[in-house]
């Protein structure tokens, strides 16, 4: 848990003092929860009923005042909730808001190989289903973590101080409840089931059915194509029971040594009492105590396995940005004129050879058509000159200069392209006209040197 706690703070880096405050505030809400507890205390002291050695009585204005105290720490937990969720969530939001934006800067710069090559599903179900489980279940996992390990020192000092027996049977109880969480945590990892990666496939295969519905109606192969569908959707369900079933066990033996440590404090407080070697306000103490002084640990082991999931995704993203980008320089030199040479140009996809050793020369001011049959390449020369991929061997130059000395936002304010398929935005109809043109004809326009292809 320590591990993907250090990798989410790092991925919020920008938003981290906003989750600091909000820890703080955190802390301090869990702080007035002992508040009622305190005020108990002081009010059963002040009954010479349960405390002999009490010198005053309890008054009307003293429980009054306690009434006033427990009424304002209500108050304040209030805000200070309100100010948690405000800023733990604002940086959530924030920091996944950005982290969206360098993924998509990222994969500007990312060869188009790597879209034709990669699940599309998978890549849309991380950038959209991994970061809002960070942004939401994410911030939990810190949040519990935060608040347990504090509160189960405080909870330990608080009991040695009380009386060392208690705290040494917590401690005993302890040791057993530690190893039921390290089962508990590792139980995902034995199961071997990574669901994020598993939402991801789902998305693809609903993306490509509904992509292809068209398609599919006009052959009659809807039916068979939603069987596939129902088979992943099945296999998610049958993963999801599978995974929670398995916790279900681990689970409820670390929350088991929590409840035993809650009724051994009672207990030997109680056995303690009855033999004279503890007070009745030490008994009440550790009997209201017993009851919420270990919740925090044990909501931070239960949220144990949103703390895998967290991990699957931060992994997700981080697989995302570790793909090359494509090597770009700085600079807004132009070329000299725009002339498109290429030059022993050679490109395989993956294995697949496409051109060997291409090589000639578009002037400028003029019109080339590259004709040939469909596969030949007419479309791959005309995406390497835009940089959708880069050469393997060779050189394509634009006015004597090498596109890959050109930046490539300079290179692609040279260029209008318009592509064998069309598709529309989600604009205005204007917007996309700037897109497009009316021509179908996959072309690249360089200033006033134009290359087509024909099949």
């Amino acid at each position: 848990m320590l591990k993907t706690i250090k990798e989410f703070v790092r991925l919020i880096q920008s938003q981290r003092y906003q989750l600091y405050v909000s820890l703080l505030f955190s802390f301090c809400d869990g702080v007035l929860l002992m508040i009622p507890l305190i005020i108990s205390y002081l009010m059963v002291s002040e009954m010479p009923e349960f405390n002999p050695t009490a010198t005053t009585r309890l008054s009307k204005e003293t429980v009054f005042l306690y009434m006033g105290v427990m009424m304002a720490v209500v108050l304040i937990r209030i805000f200070l909730r309100y100010f948690t969720m405000r800023l733990r969530s604002g940086a959530g939001y924030k920091a996944m808001c950005e982290e969206r934006i360098r993924l998509g800067e990222h994969l500007k710069r990312v060869s188009l190989g790597f879209f034709t090559g990669r699940n599309l599903g998978d890549l849309v179900s991380t950038i959209t289903s991994d970061a809002a489980f960070l942004e939401i279940e994410g911030l939990g996992v810190i949040e519990k973590a935060a608040m347990g390990i504090p509160a189960l020192l405080i909870g330990l000092f608080f009991l040695f101080h009380v009386d060392y027996r208690i705290f040494v049977l917590t401690v005993v109880l302890l040791i057993p409840a530690w190893f039921s969480y390290r089962y508990f945590a590792t139980t995902q990892d034995r199961l071997n089931i990574n669901r994020q990666n598993l939402i991801g496939e789902v998305t693809e295969e609903t993306v490509e059915f509904i992509r292809g519905i068209h398609i599919l109606k006009s052959c009659c192969l809807e039916n068979e194509q939603a069987s596939r569908i129902r088979l992943i959707f099945t296999r998610l369900r049958k993963d999801s029971i599978l995974n929670e079933l398995a916790h279900l066990f681990p689970m409820a033996s670390f929350q088991f040594w929590f409840r035993l440590i809650t009724s051994g404090t009672v207990l030997l407080s109680g056995i303690l009492y009855l033999r004279g070697e503890a007070d009745f306000l030490r008994l009440f103490l550790l009997v209201v105590a017993s009851f919420s002084l270990f919740q925090g640990v044990e909501a931070m082991g239960i949220f144990s396995i949103f703390s895998k999931m967290t991990q699957q995704s931060i992994d997700r993203m981080k697989a995302i940005k570790e793909i090359p980008a494509m090597e770009n320089i700085s600079g807004k030199e132009q070329p000299r004129n725009f002339d498109i040479s290429y030059q022993d140009v050679t490109f395989a996809y993956d294995r697949t050879p496409v051109l060997q050793q291409v090589s000639f020369c578009v002037p400028e001011k003029t019109t080339t058509a590259l004709v040939g049959l469909s596969g030949s390449g007419k479309t791959t020369i005309i995406n390497l000159l835009a940089r959708f991929w880069d050469v393997q061997q060779g050189e394509i130059m634009i006015g004597g200069k090498n596109i890959k000395e050109i930046e490539f936002e300079e290179l692609m304010k040279l260029m209008s392209i318009v592509f064998q398929k069309v598709y529309l935005f989600h604009d205005t109809i204007e917007n996309n006209i700037k897109f497009y043109s009316n021509s179908q004809i996959p072309r690249i326009h360089c200033k006033n040197t134009t290359i087509g292809g024909f099949s």
